[in-house]
């Protein structure tokens, strides 16, 4: 499997479908879906964004708008675990002093926050994760299991 080779030369295709040689721009590898040019944003957003309308689904529907302490699990729940995909490969430059918050997700995750709450978007970051019982999603790294 060749991606995003910028090579001439290329290994000669040796997979046929029906006699037909498999040639695809995109594949699936463990529920995640690889583009000829992946880009990890797209891939840990979509599941993000998917956790979190789940979540605001069963808010709505139970009737739980009032409890701010459900909503937030639910996201714990779904969204968060979901995100995560692949987090060996985009957590790793924001372990570093001063770049916890800097992560895409986590700014998603800190605008999500901040407008369930009601809160302004000046409100320092940190506050708001200790508030919630959060960590930067990048910690979760730890928590997650390796695949071996």
């Amino acid at each position: 499997m060749c991606l995003n080779s910028n090579s001439e030369i290329l290994p000669p295709l040796t997979l046929t479908v029906y006699g037909s040689p498999a040639c695809t721009d995109a594949f699936k590898y463990m529920c995640m879906v690889s583009y000829k040019q992946i880009n990890l944003n797209d891939v840990t957003l979509r599941p993000f964004t998917a956790g979190r309308v789940h979540s605001q689904k069963f808010v709505q529907v139970h009737s739980l708008a009032n409890r701010l302490n459900a909503y937030i699990r639910l996201l714990k729940t779904y969204a968060i675990p979901a995100g995560l995909y692949a987090t060996q490969i985009w957590a790793t430059p924001y372990l570093q002093k001063g770049k916890e918050m800097d992560s895409f997700l986590q700014k998603w995750l800190l605008a999500v926050l901040k407008r369930m709450l009601g809160i302004r978007n000046t409100t320092p970051s940190w506050c708001v994760m200790r508030e919630c019982g959060l960590e930067p999603l990048q910690f979760n790294w730890f928590h997650t299991p390796m695949l071996l």
